[in-house]
């Protein structure tokens, strides 16, 4: 995470974290322990506010887009179960994978398509290419083969981990913010 980023409604941004670490560290884990036994997150960490941002590049046109904004305590219990993960995904995914995996570079795929689009021409091969946009992909996640997925690769804890992070029993905190004068 980055420092300067919204700290959701508690309040703590990152640098809080990260400066008294010595100190609220063990509470925190503590407070993550008994989130895992008990399958749910406290109710501070399962708030988000939702708010309504203005589009890069247009803040005055009405193309507005929501965002939820998470504790830091949320957050960092999400990247310390994707660093622990990160050690197992080149194992886990295949090597034409190259989003979300240490040590794949996303261009690769820019690279893959130069060579095949040379590779077509010079053969004069007939060929269709199809562009995809997975913008909103993480919204389309069937949780069900998810946890499917982490069973059949024997990833229990994380499947738990998985499951507490994404209990249903959120609650959601609608604010209005006034920017660029107003919505």
């Amino acid at each position: 995470m980055k420092n300067g980023k919204s700290p959701g409604s508690d309040g703590l941004p990152r640098e809080f974290y990260r400066t008294f670490w010595a100190i609220i560290g063990p509470d925190i884990r503590a407070v993550f322990e008994d989130a895992f036994q008990n399958g749910l997150l406290n109710q501070s960490q399962r708030l988000g506010m939702i708010t309504l941002l203005p589009s890069l590049g247009t803040p005055w046109i009405p193309n507005k887009r929501p965002i939820t904004l998470l504790n830091v305590d949320y957050k960092l219990l999400a990247k310390a179960l994707c660093n622990r993960l990160a050690l197992a995904m080149p194992h886990l995914v295949g090597d034409l994978q190259t989003c979300a995996v240490k040590g794949h570079c996303i261009q690769q795929n820019l690279w893959l398509m130069r060579d095949l689009t040379d590779f077509v021409i010079e053969r004069d091969l007939p060929c269709a290419l199809v562009s995809l946009d997975q913008q909103k992909a993480f919204d389309m996640v069937d949780r069900g083969f998810l946890m499917n997925v982490l069973e059949t690769f024997q990833l229990h804890p994380f499947r738990k981990w998985i499951s507490v992070l994404y209990e249903r029993k959120f609650q959601f905190c609608y604010r209005k913010w006034v920017l660029f004068g107003g919505f």
